[in-house]
């Protein structure tokens, strides 16, 4: 999960000569104190990170850096019981075999 790392998407003309949508990082607008509160119905994982280094809105050696805290609550709330595993792999690959026959019929 990917909060607090704006990112901006313009064309920039290329070596090459056409011109390619290019990813680029945004200064955050996020302030010390800022929070997500987030609820998981079953025991999990979960890696905090924060951002590839500081606020983005310079060289990584300029970069302010916060410190990430965590709190971990027990809500005392029922989880939810987990549905069902229902396999979808087989359907999936008869559907990929059936578009290959069509796909070799047309060339």
């Amino acid at each position: 999960m990917c909060i607090f790392q704006p990112m901006g998407v313009t064309d920039q003309q290329m070596d090459a000569g056409h011109i390619s949508p290019t990813w680029h990082n945004a200064p955050s607008l996020l302030k010390p104190g800022t929070y997500v509160d987030y609820f998981a119905e079953m025991d999990l994982f979960l890696p905090i990170s924060h951002r590839p280094y500081g606020d983005q809105s310079g060289p990584p050696h300029e970069a302010d850096h916060y410190p990430v805290d965590i709190e971990i609550w027990d809500t005392g709330v029922q989880p939810q019981e987990r549905p069902p595993w229902n396999d979808w792999r087989p359907a999936f690959k008869a559907r990929l075999e059936r578009l290959r026959v069509i796909f070799k019929s047309c060339v």
